[in-house]
């Protein structure tokens, strides 16, 4: 399936941030797939959100969101994950947690919540 994005502003072409991404992804967008592609990034960049993506980085498109991650993060610190990586991702998130939980268990001697683990 395709994601499409829908601007508050109306303007996102128009936008510094639209124009730098599109000069990594693409130098410039040359059809409507390579024009949502920056759109996406861009909205994941505004509300600093985690981008879950199988766009780019393959043979046959060796660029696109995927091909340039790196340079997006270091440009944007915007995070960018294949599904399975996103799911590692939260994975790790949640074993954080409950292994903080646990420490905190056994500093104050209360013990550790029930719905810890369950995730």
């Amino acid at each position: 399936s395709h994601l499409f994005t829908i601007n508050d502003d109306g303007e996102v072409e128009d936008n510094d941030t639209y124009s730098k991404v599109e000069k990594v992804l693409w130098g410039e967008a040359t059809d409507n797939n390579q024009a949502n592609d920056v759109e996406v990034v861009c909205e994941a960049i505004k509300w600093n959100a985690v981008l879950v993506t199988n766009d780019g980085d393959s043979k046959s498109q060796p660029a696109g969101i995927l091909g340039n991650r790196e340079q997006l993060y270091q440009s944007f610190g915007v995070q960018i994950y294949r599904p399975e990586e996103a799911v590692q991702f939260v994975q790790n998130k949640i074993a954080e947690r409950d292994k903080f939980n646990a420490e905190v268990a056994a500093l104050t001697g209360q013990p550790v919540p029930a719905w810890a683990g369950q995730d």
